[in-house]
Order: structure tokens, then sequence, then C-alpha cells
């Protein structure tokens, strides 16, 4: 078995880090804090190489995602004031999708592997889609939780799917029929922690 060491320990600056995703070229990271603040790092010597600042205010709970193809930075922001999904290009992080969310905690969010949705979710249980260049709707579903839990939302390698795990049920919704929904009801489960696709689907 191949052990793992350390390789670096990056100080932030951010208060707590919520989430990091790294960019698919595989030459940098972003990082985003409780401060709303994205901070972009070179992969190798880890170095800082610029930020933006993505809501201006303090934010205890955010995540962040790089589209598949990595044209794409979407962000998720919540806090007392104003919740939010925005969506930058990562070429120059100008943001080209404003879109107010009407919700509490986020929990994950996920773009579509052919970069044409996002999709969001929070622990009341809310999915939120949106295409991804210009932040219309497409589907906005409160599902029915049995816990405090939290509610993950992930597309499937070949963007033909939308899975919604929500406490003990797997949802899985047809993105050419947003209305078409499968539920695969996992009763050995208390509470679903985490999902995720094989890479080859």
């Amino acid at each position: 078995n191949r052990e793992m060491s350390l390789v670096n320990s990056i100080n932030a600056d951010q208060g707590y880090v919520t989430s990091i995703s790294f960019h698919p070229s595989g030459d940098y990271m972003a990082s985003v804090g409780e401060q709303g603040i994205v901070k972009f790092w070179s992969v190798g010597d880890w170095k800082f190489i610029r930020s933006i600042n993505t809501s201006g205010h303090d934010d205890h709970r955010m995540v962040i995602s790089f589209s598949p193809d990595g044209i794409y930075l979407a962000c998720v922001a919540h806090n007392n004031a104003q919740n939010c999904i925005k969506v930058y290009l990562t070429e120059d992080l100008k943001c080209i999708t404003n879109l107010p969310a009407t919700y509490n905690t986020t929990c994950s969010i996920s773009i579509s592997h052919d970069s044409k949705y996002v999709a969001t979710s929070c622990m009341s249980g809310t999915v939120l889609v949106a295409q991804l260049n210009n932040g219309n709707i497409v589907k906005h579903k409160r599902y029915i939780i049995r816990y405090v839990c939290y509610t993950f939302a992930h597309f499937s390698p070949d963007s033909k799917y939308l899975a919604v795990a929500t406490g003990t049920n797997i949802c899985l919704i047809h993105v050419e029929n947003w209305d078409s929904e499968i539920s695969l009801d996992q009763e050995h489960y208390k509470n679903i922690l985490s999902l995720s696709f094989s890479p080859d689907g």
C-alpha cells in the first residue's frame, strides 16, 4: 500500500475554509472561507495567484466548484443579508450569472458536464437548478426530509441525470424532463452524508 504524506500546508487567511475545488487542468486550486473571498493557488509551489470577493460580507457556509471544462467557477453564498448563486468566467473572473436563492445553509453545488446547468442544494431539502449561462431557473423544489439532514445534488458524468440525496432517500431526475423522477428509498440509512457517481457513469 502506498503511504500518504503531507506535501504542503497553506495559510489561507480566510477564517474557516468551507470549500475547495481543483481546476480540471490541475494547474491551480480555488478555496473559499467564511469571509466570502475566493482565493486561487498554483499547484506545485502552492503560491497565491489572485482572489475575488464574492459577497462583501462574512459568510459561514459557502461552496464552490469549477465546471468540468474549466471555463466556469460557480459558488453559492449564504449569509443573513442575501443568498445568491454566482457564476464566473475563470479566464477574467467576470461574473456572468448572479441569481438570488431563497433558502438556508448550502450543502452542495454541481455543474453538469456539458456546462449547461448548475444545481445547488441546502439543509431544508430545497434543490435549485438553473441554466449556467443566464441564470434561468429550470427546477426549484423542496423535498420532504425525515430528519434534520444535509441535502446533496450531483450531475451524472453524461449529464443525463441529477441525483438528489435527502435523508434516507435518493432521487434521480432526468435532465431532459425535469418533472421525471425515480426514487430510490434507502431505509438502511438514517442520514445520507455523501453522494457520488463513478467517472464512467
